[in-house]
């Protein structure tokens, strides 16, 4: 195939042209056909702004693909809800959850010091290591 001419690349650019799948070949392989195509590319214009009905033909788009909840299923997590507000009532009442707290009181207090009181013991006590030899 011989070098491709500007007609030929915007033709081609703007689909109207039956071979392309041999220019695409030869655009591949040519770098004369391959610089002239990026120079056609750079130097046209595009409408950078929408059409006066854009807007309109959005919203309409939009208003078809709105998903509504179903009925059913808004009822499902009403119950679940009201299943779960139940249970939370129930455990109240019963004591599991002042059982569960009191559990981890003691353990608490069985257990050493917590990291932030460890750290503030040895901080004090190099700071009285330091006192002691500045003396």
């Amino acid at each position: 195939m011989s070098h491709l001419s500007k007609e030929q690349v915007i033709a081609y650019l703007e689909q109207s042209i039956d071979n392309r799948e041999e220019m695409e070949n030869h655009l591949l392989t040519c770098d004369n056909c391959m610089e002239l195509y990026l120079n056609v590319i750079d130097n046209q214009t595009y409408e950078a702004a929408p059409s006066s009905d854009f807007t309109n033909t959005f919203m309409q788009q939009m208003n078809k693909t709105i998903v509504t909840p179903s009925k059913g299923r808004t009822n499902r997590a009403l119950i679940h809800y009201a299943i779960a507000a139940g249970f939370t009532v129930l455990l109240t009442v019963s004591g599991v959850f002042q059982g569960v707290m009191q559990a981890t009181n003691d353990q608490q207090m069985e257990q050493k010091p917590s990291i932030s009181e460890h750290l503030m013991l040895k901080t004090d006590q190099w700071i009285e290591k330091l006192k002691g030899e500045g003396k």
